[in-house]
């Protein structure tokens, strides 16, 4: 009733225990007021395996059954990369036009495809040494579940 009086010109579709995901058009954002007491510090800390939590796994279910290709296919890669010089690296990924994350003087996030072969020799002729890169493709579930915390199912 919260997000009706907030946000009036949005869809609200009603219970979402009662929702077929695949009847609904894909979006952008999938909103809800999940029990927060698994998850809070002054709850007893279940998290996600938590009996007040289980709407958060409908959620999920509704994403995946809206358009799990389509979805699937949206969700940003990631190369996490380490190398000797962050600053050579931002220089490329700005000739890129990439979207970046420094997380310190030799670790990046990318997100979005990147060529790692153009990348690597970009960096090469800027005399910045890669020493590792790892690319992630991970599904909407795996995502928030790693945002969130709880077990995989």
């Amino acid at each position: 009733r919260v997000t009706q009086m907030r946000f009036p010109d949005a869809e609200h579709l009603g219970d979402i225990s009662r929702i077929n995901g695949a009847q609904v058009k894909p979006v952008d954002v999938v909103t809800g007021g999940s029990p927060c007491q698994n998850m809070s510090i002054a709850g007893n800390r279940t998290g996600l395996d938590g009996e007040k939590s289980v709407l958060f796994r409908e959620y999920v279910r509704i994403v995946k059954e809206m358009s799990a290709k389509e979805l699937e296919s949206a969700c940003r890669k990631r190369v996490e990369i380490t190398v000797s010089d962050t600053k050579a690296l931002s220089r490329v990924l700005d000739g890129f036009n990439a979207e970046y994350s420094l997380l310190s003087d030799t670790e990046a996030e990318i997100f979005g495809e990147v060529n790692v072969t153009e990348l690597a020799l970009k960096l090469y002729e800027n005399r910045c040494t890669v020493h590792k890169i790892n690319e992630r493709n991970e599904s909407l579930e795996a995502f928030y579940i790693d945002l969130v915390g709880g077990e995989r199912q």
